[in-house]
C-alpha cells in the first residue's frame, strides 16, 4: 500500500445544501493534490484521529470537494461540521481506494447506483468523464428518501442534457405528484431500466449495508460479481451471504 500524504488545508466553501454540507479546501502551500478520481481521504477530526471522506472532486481541479450528511444524532459528523468554517485550516491524508475508473473495462457501458453522499465519489467520476467527452453509454442512479436530498440534481441533469451517452435516474422513496422521479429503492430503478446487466461495469456507493444488499440483488440477476465495484466491497465491510 502506498504511504499516505498529508496537507495542509484551509476551508473555501462550505454549503448546506439539501442536509448535505459541501465543502471545499485549498492546499495551504498552494498546489495541487496527488489522487484518482473515485478515492477516499482522510480528514483529522480530533488531534490525531482521520476519519475516511470521499473525495468529490477531481484531480485537475485546484481544490479538494467533500460532501458531508449532516446528522444531528452523530457526534463524529457534529464535530466535522463545527471544523467547516470558511478560513479554518485542517488537515488531510490521501489517498486511498480501488473504486475508481481505472478498474473499468475500456469502452464497455457502466452503471453508477448511489445513495445519499454515497454519490460523491462518483461526482468525481462524472466530472471526469463529461470534460473528456463521454463517448460510451454512462447510467447513474442517485437515490435518497426525498427529493430534496439530491443536493446536487440541477447539475447532474445539466450533464445529462448535455451529453448523449450520459443517462440519469433520480430516484426517492417520497416523491410530490409533480417530480419527476422513480419512487422506490435506487436499485429496483436499476434492475427495471438495464438488460444484461452482465454486460456492464457497474459501481456501488453507499453505506455498507445498502452496498451489500444492493451486490446480492445486482448478482441474483445476472450481474457478474467480477465487475461490479465499490469500496465497502473491497474493505469486506458489507455481508454478503455465501
Amino acid at each position: 500500500m502506498a504511504e499516505l500524504l498529508e496537507y495542509n488545508c484551509v476551508i473555501e466553501r462550505a454549503d448546506e445544501i439539501g442536509g448535505t454540507l459541501l465543502v471545499e479546501m485549498a492546499n495551504e502551500a498552494g498546489e495541487g493534490f496527488d489522487y484518482t478520481s473515485g478515492q477516499y481521504l482522510y480528514l483529522e477530526v480530533e488531534p490525531d484521529d482521520f476519519r475516511p471522506f470521499s473525495i468529490a472532486s477531481c484531480p485537475s481541479q485546484a481544490h479538494l470537494e467533500l460532501h458531508i450528511r449532516l446528522m444531528a444524532d452523530n457526534p463524529t459528523l457534529n464535530s466535522v461540521q463545527q471544523l467547516m468554517v470558511i478560513g479554518n485550516k485542517v488537515r488531510v491524508r490521501l489517498a486511498e481506494g480501488r473504486c475508481t475508473l481505472a478498474r473499468k473495462t475500456l469502452n464497455r457501458p457502466v452503471v453508477f447506483i448511489a445513495g445519499g453522499t454515497g454519490y460523491a465519489p462518483f461526482h468525481a467520476m462524472l466530472q471526469e468523464l463529461v470534460s473528456e467527452s463521454l463517448d460510451f453509454n454512462a447510467y447513474v442512479f442517485w437515490g435518497a428518501a426525498s427529493f430534496d436530498e439530491l443536493y446536487l440534481h440541477d447539475e447532474l441533469l445539466a450533464w445529462s442534457k448535455g451529453n448523449p451517452h450520459l443517462h440519469y435516474q433520480p430516484v426517492v422513496q417520497f416523491a410530490e405528484p409533480e417530480q419527476d422521479v422513480y419512487v422506490g429503492m435506487v436499485h429496483e430503478a436499476a434492475l427495471q431500466q438495464i438488460e444484461n446487466l452482465a454486460d456492464f461495469d457497474i459501481y456501488l456507493g453507499g453505506s455498507a449495508v445498502m452496498v451489500g444488499a444492493v451486490y446480492q440483488s445486482l448478482v441474483s440477476r445476472g450481474a457478474n460479481p467480477a465487475t461490479i465495484y465499490s469500496d465497502m466491497l473491497d474493505l469486506g465491510l458489507c455481508n454478503i451471504a455465501d
